[in-house]
């Protein structure tokens, strides 16, 4: 009977995540104040944290839901603040690019990892640092050396369980 309360509980934590991704997207995008468009993904960022932590105790569905959320915000945010930097700093929006790459990348290999049995964890710590250095990169208005951390993470990140997977199926 627990189940469902938390199941909705967490779909409707994943639906506030894409709602605010959105959000800080049509900010970025538009031109409007840095300051609104972080806040906006300050806001999908905590969503993030709680949903990971709600995905961890409930089913399938909202593991599911989850890495969907958590996904759409790298993808949405990233192209978006790359997309508003353009033009004024070249080298932060190849950041937030590359940023969005070894992002993607790094759920691919926890997702293929899952998908063949390996016992592979879904890190949030590392999405609450990466989710808060592009929102400080934001709130600073595009910082890239915030940007170009992000990437850092992300491909640490992504080495990291690539190079875990096997061993762990080895151990067990």
């Amino acid at each position: 009977m627990t189940e469902r309360p938390s199941r909705i509980i967490s779909s409707a934590v994943a639906a506030g995540v894409v709602l605010t991704t959105a959000v800080t997207s049509v900010l970025l995008i538009t031109g409007a104040s840095w300051t609104r468009a972080g806040g906006a993904a300050l806001v999908a960022t905590l969503l993030l944290v709680w949903s990971a932590g709600l995905a961890r105790r409930a089913d399938p569905f909202a593991a599911l839901l989850d890495a969907v959320a958590a996904f759409a915000f790298d993808a949405v945010v990233l192209a978006s603040l790359a997309w508003a930097l353009r033009f004024d700093d070249p080298m932060a929006a190849a950041a937030a690019l590359i940023a969005l790459i070894a992002s993607v990348l790094s759920a691919y290999v926890v997702a293929k990892g899952r998908a063949l049995g390996y016992p592979v964890r879904g890190g949030s710590i590392e999405r609450t640092i990466r989710g808060g250095l592009v929102t400080a990169a934001i709130f600073l208005g595009g910082l890239a050396l915030l940007l170009w951390a992000t990437v850092a993470v992300a491909v640490v990140v992504g080495v990291v369980n690539a190079t875990k997977v096997p061993q762990r199926k080895v151990t067990s």
